[in-house]
């Protein structure tokens, strides 16, 4: 299977459309030009090998003989070979080059390297053992592997027993890794996650081999215009480009529910794509920072005192005592002291933009928002709200106006299942939460210019 050979570059994170961050590896895969083709008839298997990296006139012995055995090529540091089909042995030719364009963004790849060498280490670092007693006289063998041998039969230790030894610097393979972006003009490749090896160093990039494969064009051939296609793009008449529509008409309603006019509303705040994940993140967060956190309570490292000891260690008659910072002690340290937690969670300005576009549509595509003109109470009284609730045929609604009038907010606030909040104050909760959102005209301007 035909791959690219790269250089590591290092990680960092992209965002995408949404503003969901991913972190990425990026590969530095300048083209690998093919050196050698091998054949069954001369070589016993079908390969090609590339060359990449660094021009150099030493190259390493065992691959100066490849490397040389065709003049006209350059001489590279890093030689590699890749196994052929006999649908690509039928495309390949050497002297050309396999480039980033091989690969296509959103496909999943596998990628191979030598990780980060550890050094020596200990069976507990190196096999994840567990340790030994820390106490009950253990002396000297906390992080001792214990017994590795056998019984007099068969008298010897099995090849492979998990022990010390070095750590790290062995061929890796992670699988089924997404590509996120391709730089053809840099020759970069945007791979998401974590990937084995430290930072310029080489590694080998191939298709899935778990995902369905599918013939390819190992060396993609540009598109190029013919002089008819020419023609006939400059005899084409000029039309007039027509402005794309960014706003849908809305039917507004009066307090005794009947139509009073149509406005637009903005697309890009009620017609968006809904995105469900998003959403879902923007409501955890919202309702973990609602949660208060924990006390914090003092273990006897933090209480203060107990530098020394209280009284000497013996000829007192009382028991002996190290320290006054004990459980036992008035003002000592709790035994199972609560740690502070925190349960506040951050989402940045540009996801919470698109979490709120995407509520509010999914409310339109749903029809469960109400425009109203406005919506007026002239004294502070239930009856008069429950007849506003009655014309319009309510029972479950979030009131949203641009301005909290005393009047309004009180004949409402003794009625079950019934809310009226301000523009300012909307959150994810209530609107999701409301079988009906009503909005005066005032906080629909407000709300496309928060929003869009």
């Amino acid at each position: 299977m035909i791959g690219i050979v790269g250089k590591k570059c290092g990680m960092t994170r992209v965002f995408t459309d949404d503003g969901r961050s991913v972190p990425v590896t990026i590969v530095q895969a300048n083209p690998n030009l093919i050196n050698r083709i091998k054949t069954e008839e001369t070589d016993g298997y079908n390969a090609i090998q590339v060359l990449t990296g660094q021009s150099t006139k030493n190259p390493k012995k065992s691959d100066a003989g490849q490397i040389r055995s065709n003049p006209n090529e350059k001489l590279s540091h890093k030689l590699h070979e890749f196994r052929l089909n006999t649908n690509e042995l039928e495309q390949v030719d050497t002297g050309k080059e396999i480039t980033v364009d091989y690969f296509e963004k959103g496909e999943l790849v596998d990628v191979t390297g030598n990780s980060i060498g550890k050094g020596y280490a200990g069976v507990i670092k190196r096999h994840n053992f567990k340790t030994q007693d820390a106490t009950h006289g253990n002396s000297l063998a906390h992080r001792a592997p214990g017994s590795i041998g056998q019984n007099q039969t068969p008298g010897r230790v099995f090849k492979g027993k998990k022990m010390a030894g070095r750590m790290g610097n062995v061929k890796k393979t992670i699988q089924n890794l997404e590509v996120i972006e391709i730089d053809t003009e840099r020759n970069l490749i945007f791979i998401k996650g974590s990937i084995a090896g430290h930072d310029n160093s080489f590694v080998v990039i191939t298709p899935s081999i778990k995902s369905k494969q599918k013939e390819r064009e190992i060396f993609k051939t540009p598109i190029e215009e013919t002089p008819e296609v020419e023609a006939q793009a400059e005899e084409a008449p000029k039309t007039e480009e027509t402005p794309e529509v960014e706003a849908q008409a809305e039917e507004v309603i009066n307090q005794e529910n009947s139509t009073v006019k149509s406005i637009d509303i903005s697309d890009s705040v009620f017609k968006s794509e809904i995105n469900d994940g998003l959403i879902h993140e923007l409501v955890t967060a919202y309702r973990s920072n609602g949660r208060s956190a924990t006390k914090a309570q003092k273990n006897r490292s933090r209480v203060s005192g107990g530098g020394a000891k209280p009284w000497r260690q013996k000829g007192t008659g009382r028991a002996r005592a190290g320290t006054t910072r004990g459980p036992l002690w008035v003002g000592g340290g709790m035994a199972f002291a609560t740690v502070d937690r925190n349960y506040n969670k951050k989402i940045n300005k540009k996801a919470y933009k698109r979490a709120m576009q995407s509520i509010f549509s999914a409310l339109i595509e749903e029809k469960r928002i109400v425009a109203i003109d406005s919506i007026k109470i002239d004294s502070p009284k239930t009856k008069l709200g429950v007849e506003v609730l009655n014309s319009l045929e309510l029972d479950n609604a979030l009131f949203i106006v641009s301005e909290l009038e005393s009047n309004l907010v009180l004949s409402l606030r003794n009625i079950p299942h019934i809310k009226v909040i301000s523009v300012e104050n909307v959150d994810p909760i209530s609107l999701l939460t409301y079988e009906r959102i009503v909005i005066d005209q005032e906080a629909l301007n407000k709300l496309e210019g928060m929003f869009s």
